[in-house]
């Protein structure tokens, strides 16, 4: 993966995210919107069969950045909890 950074702003990130599609980005900008500081947040496939995503986040009040950053550990936890809970679920069958 490789990440650039086409614009930012105060309040605006805009990313070119190489060799992602809508698995990751889905998640990511499901999780973002649980942040009250995000006004709005996309993506857009460059083309179905081309990995190239284009990433936009717009806040208020926090900076995209950090935004950005808390929504991965999040979602990173929750990743952590769900391989706990499977190695359990494993464990006892």
């Amino acid at each position: 993966m490789k990440i650039e950074i086409i614009n930012q702003t105060e309040n605006e990130l805009e990313l070119r995210i190489l060799e992602e599609g809508h698995t990751l980005m889905s998640i990511l900008r499901k999780e973002l919107f649980t942040d009250p500081a995000v006004i709005h947040t996309g993506y857009m496939l460059k083309h179905p069969l081309i990995k190239e995503v284009r990433f936009y986040l717009k806040t208020k009040g926090k900076p995209p950045k950090e935004a950005l950053q808390t929504a991965l550990k999040n979602l990173a936890a929750k990743i952590d909890e769900f391989e706990a809970k499977f190695e359990q679920t494993v464990s006892e069958s």
